[in-house]
This record gives C-alpha cells, structure tokens and sequence, in this order.
C-alpha cells in the first residue's frame, strides 16, 4: 500500500483528498466534507468514530 499511496500522490489528480489519521479532526473534517459533499459537521461525526482507522 506504501508504494501506491505515493504513486497516487505524485500523480497529482486535480480532485485528490487526503486524511490521515494523526491529523486533528478539522485537519481531516475538510476533506472529508468536500469529498462527500456533506457539512464540516457531518464529516466530524463521520471522523469521531472509534473504528473509523482501526484494522
């Protein structure tokens, strides 16, 4: 996954979003939000799940 993630990056796709998971919620909120096309509250419930970056 480590070698695709960065082949994703360096594609620079004009619509690419990232979260990660040591980033603090509105770092994350954004993204999310825009991506889904949902509110920033929206995407900060989605991201205050407990399992949301579990395995």
């Amino acid at each position: 996954m480590f070698h695709e993630h960065h082949q994703i990056i360096n594609a620079q796709f004009p619509q690419s979003y990232q979260i990660h998971e040591e980033a603090v919620l509105i770092e994350n909120a954004v993204p999310l939000a825009q991506i889904l096309s949902i509110s920033i509250e929206k995407a900060h419930a989605i991201l205050a799940l407990d399992h949301l970056f579990s395995d």
